[in-house]
């Protein structure tokens, strides 16, 4: 009995369904859509739409300055990413370095005050049976300045000398040009000079007779003289030692009792000996 009534009602509500249900369009191959939610509108035609395209007007801009750009400053290194190694170029690798000007140290000295002694004769008595007086030797004692406006390869400079001599007091002042070869090394600087001097002596200048003492008196004095020697620096420092040896001819003028109006040449070679500061 059960059963019958289930199959009873499944057949009497097939129908109802069906009326209920409205009947959809036909699609294109005669299939019926169930649901008119999903069924296909038509659309219209698209209608192309043309945009009008706008023409650039030229606008006139005064030149104004462009301000440099800011540098780039890292506040920190450290985080910032390190950047790729550049290969070294060939190119910079083939350039050659200008050569550099020497440092101050490796110049010669350009002032030096120096301490200069040297021996120069006079007669010493009136000449005994012919025209040549005995003569004697007199050590003087000087300070010289020298001063090179040119002190390289080359050294030019004008040299001022002031000696003493003790015995009889005499003195004699000279200026001079002076004229060498360097070779600037650093801390050592050899070099070789001459020069050429003039100035007054205070030698016995008039020999009289043996009852009439010697005059004593000014007198013109050139020299020429030769150096060897080198400029030692203290250190990194500008100052120098400087010493020296060489040779001085020196002649002045003299006269005798024989022939007054007779003047004479006196000359005579020494060693001489030069130590003193530059810088």
């Amino acid at each position: 009995m059960g059963r019958l009534a289930v199959v009873l009602a499944f057949v009497l509500a097939a129908p109802l369904a069906g009326a209920q249900t409205p009947a959809g369009p036909a699609g294109p191959a005669g299939d019926v859509e169930d649901d008119p939610a999903f069924a296909r509108q038509p659309q219209p035609p698209a209608v192309p739409v043309s945009v009008p395209v706008p023409v650039p007007v030229p606008v006139q801009v005064e030149d104004e300055p462009v301000p440099d750009p800011i540098p780039y400053v890292e506040e920190d290194p450290g985080f910032s990413p390190a950047a790729p190694t550049a290969a070294p170029s060939t190119s910079l690798a083939a350039r050659t370095r200008r050569r550099a000007p020497p440092p101050d140290d490796s110049i010669g000295i350009g002032v030096r005050f120096a301490y200069k002694t040297v021996a120069i004769p006079e007669p010493s008595a009136p000449p005994a049976g012919g025209t040549e007086p005995p003569f004697e030797d007199d050590r003087f004692h000087g300070l010289c300045l020298d001063v090179y406006p040119i002190a390289w390869y080359a050294r030019i400079g004008l040299s001022t000398q002031v000696a003493f001599e003790p015995r009889q007091n005499d003195w004699f002042a000279t200026e001079g040009l002076v004229l060498g070869l360097q070779r600037p090394t650093g801390r050592f600087t050899p070099f070789v000079e001459g020069g050429a001097h003039v100035g007054l002596i205070r030698r016995t200048f008039y020999l009289f007779d043996e009852r009439i003492p010697a005059q004593t008196s000014p007198t013109i004095l050139w020299a020429f003289h030769g150096e060897v020697g080198v400029d030692a620096r203290f250190g990194r420092g500008s100052v120098a030692a400087t010493v020296a040896v060489g040779l001085q001819r020196s002649s002045f003028f003299y006269t005798t009792g024989i022939d007054p109006d007779k003047l004479l040449v006196k000359d005579d070679t020494a060693v001489t000996l030069k130590v003193g500061l530059g810088y």
